[in-house]
């Protein structure tokens, strides 16, 4: 009887790999690389293609003439997709170094638009400052154009 019993295991595990399928999985990540593998994606992965494929252990790996056509057109797809996948990330990589520079221009903008306005207000503390045998008129329109030449320096940089 255990003489049965074994035999029918080593056939069973002996027949089951030629009935087995694999699913190959196909999917792309959140910064948009294309990923596949014969386990599911990860749980945040909502859309992933499914491709169907019946494993042959009777063989070597060496695609036949059969499936050649069928293995050219996973490559073909596979080498599109990676080709595709390289293009959106060069893109994403233009789009973010567009939008850093723009982040940068803004934040010089500002920083002139904030270094003049303390200017400004300087010039209006000289002008609203009362008159003194130390702080006479002579000495208020000095102050007054050191400051204004520093504002021109200001307007005329980049």
């Amino acid at each position: 009887m255990n003489k049965l019993i074994i035999s029918a295991v080593l056939i069973m595990l002996w027949v089951y790999p030629v009935f087995a399928e694999e699913n190959v999985y196909s999917w792309k990540d959140k910064k948009g690389v294309s990923h596949f593998s014969n386990q599911l994606p990860p749980d945040d992965i909502e859309k992933y293609d499914t491709v169907k494929s019946k494993l042959d252990y009777t063989t070597t790996n060496e695609p036949t003439e059969e499936s050649r056509p069928e293995y050219d057109t996973m490559v073909e797809n596979a080498e599109y997709k990676i080709k595709q996948n390289e293009l959106e990330v060069k893109q994403q990589e233009t789009e973010r170094s567009v939008k850093e520079e723009q982040q940068a221009d803004e934040n010089r903008k500002a920083q002139k638009e904030a270094k003049r306005k303390e200017l400004r207000d300087k010039i209006d503390a000289l002008n609203k400052r009362p008159l003194s045998r130390s702080f006479n008129k002579a000495f208020r329109q000095g102050q007054i154009n050191i400051i204004q030449k520093q504002i021109d320096e200001l307007n005329k940089s980049k």
